[in-house]
């Protein structure tokens, strides 16, 4: 099929015999399709405005074949007939194709006047704003789902349409009117709705869109030139149970908030703890946490809407990421104090720390976000960050951060056990070695084990709601941990209330001596 090469001369001859040969493709091969998507990949390059009728034949051809089939080719077909749009555009003159599958409309804008792109089964109403900036548009319509992600048996889709400017990208702009004959039909009942979306690449997402029943139309604030497809489609409404979620969702979250105010109050207001190199680590991890839950309850109960979703998703990744690497730092700290044995004690340590967490992953996030314009960024706590982009810059980083942390874990776990079950320690030495083991190993189910609990919360509502709890509370077991239940921490707050006149014990209620700290920490 190939193996001609492709010119000018012959590539009307060369594109009637590619379609000859597409005309039957229920029975190809991937390898096949894969095979005529190469070679349209050389024709699209000799192909004539005038001539992409063929061209448009073909590829909707192609799309006769099964989804197993067309897997491998998915995107490069999508991309093929974009690019073939788009040159279709660059012609002087409007042009309609029309297929089975696939349908190209070009249009020319009057920079004075609203314009109008339809097809059989769309209609799609652009402002004069628009019209304004550009001096065109293309448009390809899908009349399957194939190269995209088909609904759910019980809903249904209407065509999908791939709206395209030329030369610029339309984001957060003034809305665009899109109409679907099947949807004028679709009758909606008290358990349906019917949904706005467009292709983000990997799913239908509705950020920017909205439906308006009382004209039957979608509502768009955005296209861009590459990959974005408005779509809608008929969806049961919010289940109870995912209510259930998002309300203990909030609820832990903001306990956490709480918590974590009331910890970082306590370390800061007692002189002898805040000293303590062990304390401004929790410290710091507890700052973390209170940012990272405090951007998830807002995501989860604020309505954003374009700049402002991308920036709290934009912060909500970084915070998320400097939390895992202030944990690492911690876990660190212990491994280097109670494995190596080694003098932990670092001048500056805060801002040390700080630099490392958030120096590191702000350049990471930023960097990302400089590439990508933010525009993998959604309005949700559990997908700020668009799948596949959260496995690269978010799942990939934390899980390394993990499997370290478990490694140095059962290192710490080995030596304290060997530590507590020699005959040279006393009673009071093993109790106390065991009871650092168990808030060790809280911290680390707290932080760690948690998180790997959402690798199977999608199969079971019992495990997403563990997930959420375990995770959720992070801030509580925190404040527990090293604060209301840590025999330091509570002989430091008694010997500050007992050593305090009641003349000054209002004024200073936190407040206490360096020399009787250290007497007491000691």
């Amino acid at each position: 099929m190939t193996s001609t090469k492709v010119t000018e001369e012959n590539a009307v001859a060369f594109a009637d015999n590619l379609k000859e040969m597409t005309n039957s493709m229920e029975e190809v091969s991937s390898s096949g399709v894969e095979a005529t998507v190469n070679a349209l990949k050389e024709l699209e390059s000799h192909t004539k405005p005038e001539n992409s009728q063929s061209f448009v034949d073909i590829s909707s051809n192609l799309l006769d074949a099964s989804d197993e089939t067309l897997n491998k080719s998915k995107s490069s077909l999508k991309n093929l007939m974009t690019k073939m749009a788009k040159s279709i555009a660059e012609s002087d003159t409007e042009q309609k194709i029309f297929t089975k599958n696939v349908d190209i409309l070009t249009i020319k804008f009057d920079a004075n006047k609203p314009a109008t792109v339809s097809s059989i089964d769309t209609n799609i109403e652009i402002p004069k704003s628009l019209t304004s900036q550009t001096n065109g548009a293309y448009l390809v319509v899908y009349k399957t789902a194939k190269l995209f992600k088909a609904v759910e048996k019980d809903e249904k889709m209407a065509v999908i349409s791939d709206l395209h400017f030329s030369g610029i990208k339309v984001e957060n702009s003034e809305e665009i009117k899109l109409e679907f004959e099947e949807m004028q039909k679709w009758t909606v009942n008290d358990s349906q709705t019917i949904q706005c979306v467009f292709w983000n690449d990997t799913f239908w997402d509705d950020y920017g869109c909205r439906y308006d029943p009382a004209v039957k139309a979608c509502f768009c604030n955005h296209a861009t030139p590459f990959t974005s497809i408005l779509s809608f489609k008929q969806t049961d409404v919010v289940e109870p149970v995912n209510q259930v979620v998002w309300w203990i969702e909030v609820i832990c979250f903001s306990a956490s908030i709480i918590s974590c105010i009331i910890f970082i109050v306590i370390i800061l207001s007692i002189r002898g703890l805040r000293k303590l190199q062990s304390f401004k680590m929790h410290c710091i991890l507890a700052v973390a946490l209170l940012l990272q839950y405090t951007g998830y309850l807002t995501l989860d109960v604020v309505e954003l809407e374009g700049a402002q979703c991308k920036a709290i998703g934009f912060l909500v990744h970084w915070i998320t990421l400097a939390c895992f690497l202030a944990m690492f730092a911690e876990a660190l700290s212990v491994y280097l104090a109670i494995v190596i044995v080694f003098d932990t004690h670092v001048s500056h340590i805060v801002i040390k720390v700080a630099l490392f967490c958030w120096g590191t992953t702000g350049t990471l996030v930023g960097l990302y976000a400089g590439i990508t314009e933010m525009d993998h960024y959604s309005c949700t706590s559990n997908g700020f960050l668009i799948a596949p982009y959260n496995s690269y810059f978010l799942t990939i980083p934390v899980l390394c951060v993990l499997l370290i942390n478990t490694v140095m874990f059962g290192r710490v776990v080995w030596k304290m056990v060997r530590k507590s079950m020699t005959k040279s320690e006393g009673g009071s030495k093993r109790a106390q070695v065991l009871s650092q083991l168990k808030m060790i190993f809280t911290l680390n189910t707290m932080l760690g084990a948690g998180y790997l609990i959402g690798l199977v919360a999608s199969f079971s509502m019992a495990f997403e709601i563990m997930f959420v709890v375990i995770n959720g509370l992070s801030g509580l077991f925190l404040l527990c941990l090293f604060g209301i239940f840590n025999p330091m921490t509570k002989a430091a707050i008694r010997k500050s209330f007992r050593e305090i006149g009641p003349s000054t014990r209002s004024t200073y209620a936190y407040t206490l001596k360096t020399s009787d700290t250290r007497e007491t920490l000691e």
